[in-house]
């Protein structure tokens, strides 16, 4: 578990409607893990928080800015399902 995947996972899922999908999709944290675990994009929830952290500081619009902390809320909802 890294964080570069963390931010690796950050780009592409704000960029890929697919992936997102997949994840809405799965049934359950389990399911969610192994859509992550097949694309090799395995992290912990502290991972991502500091990947996140990491991307809003480089935020340089407020609608960047918006769009990530989108992302963010999508995220920890998506992983808190289960």
């Amino acid at each position: 578990m890294t964080i570069q995947n963390a931010l690796i996972f950050i780009k592409q899922g704000m960029n890929d409607s697919r992936l997102r999908l997949e994840l809405n999709t799965a049934a359950g944290r389990d399911e969610i893990g192994r859509v992550l675990e097949k694309k090799a994009l395995i992290f912990s929830p502290h991972e991502f928080e500091q990947a996140f952290s990491q991307k809003l500081v480089q935020c340089q619009e407020i609608e960047e800015a918006d769009r990530l902390r989108d992302f963010r809320m999508w995220w920890v909802l998506l992983s808190r399902e289960g």
